[in-house]
């Protein structure tokens, strides 16, 4: 037991290591996180909005409210990395704490799944204008399927970042993140994260133009 103790905060100390930070790093970290809070305030308050108004309570409001709690999730997180950054800049240290993986593999989740919503939305918008008949994709429970769906593909895809270890601790920017490079996880990064759901709104919406025209 003392023997793992004492590991653990060798590795600890190896871990931290004093830095120079530029003075224009600490009002930036502080404007940062006053942004954040306020998008997080905003963000909590159109929520409470939804649910506590009953004419909210409708399917294209539904699929806003999800890509909206999206935001907040990943400003939540983003919140949490700028802290971390102050606190370091504040010391001058360079310190990855036990959080920095999962907040930077939570990120992802977010993004993913805020990117994503606007495909839900996208395919809603088609399908009610061109084939409006079909009620069974505007109930709420399908749709409510679908946003678990891909709230919980979001969260499985997501985890090769940590399996392979590709979120790693930037000193530089004093946050864990995926570092660009040329490898399988990245590339499934950007198909899973980007390439399909931007390609699928700009398809789908193209098509609309061309229906209402």
């Amino acid at each position: 037991m003392n023997s793992t103790y004492f590991t653990s905060i060798q590795t600890s100390i190896l871990n931290l290591s004093t830095i120079n930070t530029e003075p224009w790093f600490i009002p930036l970290d502080i404007i940062n996180i006053i942004f954040l809070i306020l998008v997080i305030i905003l963000g909590v308050l159109f929520l409470f909005i939804i649910i506590i108004d009953k004419t909210c309570h409708t399917v294209p409001v539904m699929l806003v409210a999800n890509s909206c709690l999206a935001t907040l999730l990943f400003t939540s997180a983003s919140l949490g990395m700028t802290i971390w950054s102050l606190k370091n800049d504040l010391e001058q240290i360079s310190y990855q704490d036990s959080l920095c993986i999962f907040r930077g593999y939570f990120a992802h989740v977010t993004i993913a799944a805020q990117l994503h919503s606007y495909l839900l939305q996208a395919i809603y918008r088609y399908i009610t204008v061109v084939y409006p008949m079909r009620l069974f994709w505007q109930r709420k429970q399908v749709q409510s399927f679908l946003i678990g769906l891909s709230w919980m593909c979001a969260f499985i895809f997501m985890l090769p970042h940590v399996v392979t270890s590709e979120i790693q601790y930037n000193a530089d920017n004093q946050l864990c993140e995926t570092p660009f490079h040329l490898s399988f996880v990245i590339i499934y990064n950007i198909i899973y994260v980007y390439f399909i759901p931007m390609n699928g709104i700009m398809s789908i919406y193209f098509k609309l133009i061309l229906y209402v025209k």
